[in-house]
Order: C-alpha cells, then structure tokens, then sequence
C-alpha cells in the first residue's frame, strides 16, 4: 500500500469542518463513512493520498468519531491536520503534502523487523527503500477542486496534482449548496461527477450520494478510466444495463397483453350485443302467437 500511495497522482482531502451543522448520530455516520472509504482505498489498484482537515480530537466532534472507529489506530497513509481546509490550502503552508506515511505503529513494527524479530502480517516496507515522495510545489486554493453535484463544471478526469477535496458531512441535504458555497468563498473550483451524462439511462437514484459513496467512484474510475463502470458500480439503488434492458422487455410484454385483451374484449362485445338482439325477437315473437 505505501509503494502504491508514493506513486499515486491525487490527494484526497476530507473536509471535517462541519461538525457543528450535523446531529451527534450524523456525526457518528461520517466516522463510520471514512472508515469505508479507507477500506475502499487500502484494497484498490490505484488508491489516493488521504488528508482529513479539521482533524483536532479537542473541538471537532468528527475527528472524535474518526478516531474512534475500529482499527484507526492502524490506518496508514493518511494525513492528519488540525488546520482548517482554509489553512492547507495557503500557499505558505503547502508543504501539508509532504507525504509522510510511518505512522508511530509502523514504526513500532519496523524497529521490531530491524531487530530481527518477526512481523505478524509479513515484513513491514521499509520507507527509506521506497521511491521518493512526489515534489510539491507552492500549492493555494485555486489549485484546490471541491466536489460537490452544485457545480457547474463537470468532472471529466483526475488530474495529477490537483488536491481534490470531499466534504465530510452528512445532512440528509438539509444545507442546501453548503460545500459548493464554502469552496466559493475559499477561491476553490468546483466540480460534479457526470452522472446525468454519463449513465443516467440506467441509473435509479436521486439521493445524495455518501461519502465513501463519491469516493469509491473516484476510486474505480482510477482503475479503470471508465465513468460509466465506476459510476454504476458506485451509486447505491443502481440499475444494471442487463436490468435495464429486463425491465423494458417486461414492460413491453406488459404493454402487449393489456392490448390483447383489449382487444379480445371488443370483439366480444358485438357477439354478446348479437345474442342479446336475438332473444329479444324470439321473447317478442312468442307474445304474438
């Protein structure tokens, strides 16, 4: 995994900076949401640099729960910083991307291997044999893409460099345009994903996509350069083209045999109307005799 990160192209920042606008249970949620997108990133081909702003367990109810989500303490490669997304963006304070990955537990562990002892889980990489971390040049917020479905742009790749930034809210949409409003206001561009350009034949969902939601899409389109794969496999409450395509045959043939019968039950009509017509006349005949 820390190979992997060291070659990576793209930070990830999680925004953390909106503990105050959630309820004790959404904040609970956004733990258990970074907890997914770690998982999401430990297993992928091509995962992403993490970073979480905000990260202050003193005054930021999110970090808390961050914090106390199982197995944080072994997480690694991710970034942690106090600073608002404000501060990390600044130029003067660019080097926050100096990537680092020897977490006081890897640490721990590599003194054992050095030591000669054995490593439960194989031998730990040794980050003074790894390649060298990417040159971070002086980095502000223009240079900073905010994704959130209030943009105007339209995401169309990832590009090297650029710090991509998720916010780490969950609301029910109850704050309407808040990361967009936010980015605004820092000097950030914005960005959505291209689901309605994309995949929206196939797609049943109009809900706010999750965290780990927006960040496992990111994360296959990494593999694979291919949006609609990674937008389908994503997006909870999918419709799969296969299923799609089942669909509409079945509503055609649905369509068909309401049409049979309809059908049917014109043609039995005048033949019932007939029969009718006919015992009138015969009714009608036996009182004249």
């Amino acid at each position: 995994l820390l190979r992997r990160l060291r070659e990576s192209p793209v930070d990830v920042v999680f925004d953390l900076g909106f503990a105050a606008l959630m309820t004790p249970r959404e904040i609970t949620s956004v733990g258990q949401q970074l907890m997914y997108c770690y998982a999401s990133n430990r297993r992928s081909a091509a995962p992403a640099r993490l970073h979480l702003s905000d990260f202050s367990l003193e005054d930021n109810a999110c970090a808390t729960a961050v914090s106390n989500v199982a197995g944080f303490s072994d997480w690694k490669g991710v970034q942690l910083h106090a600073g608002a997304l404000a501060e990390l963006g600044a130029g003067a304070n660019a080097d926050w991307l100096a990537f680092s990955p020897v977490s006081d537990k890897i640490q721990e562990l590599l003194e054992k291997q050095r030591g000669g002892e054995e490593v439960a889980g194989g031998p730990v990489p040794d980050p003074e044999q790894l390649p060298p971390p990417p040159q971070i040049q002086a980095l502000t917020t223009s240079e900073m893409v905010y994704l959130t479905s209030d943009a105007e742009e339209t995401l169309e790749s990832f590009e090297a460099g650029t710090v991509y930034v998720i916010g780490g809210i969950v609301d029910r949409n109850r704050h309407k345009k808040l990361c967009y409003d936010k980015a605004v206001s820092l000097g950030m561009r914005t960005a959505k994903l291209p689901i309605g350009d994309k995949v929206t034949r196939h797609l049943n969902y109009n809900k706010p996509l999750a965290i780990n939601h927006v960040f496992d899409i990111m994360l296959k389109f990494l593999e694979t350069k291919d949006w609609e794969k990674a937008l389908l496999e994503g997006i909870p409450g999918r419709m799969e083209p296969q299923a799609a395509a089942a669909d509409d045959k079945a509503g055609d043939l649905e369509k068909a045999a309401k049409a049979e019968e309809s059908n049917a039950g014109e043609v039995e009509n005048p033949s019932a109307s007939e029969a009718k017509e006919s015992e009138a006349k015969e009714s009608e005949a036996k009182e004249s005799e």
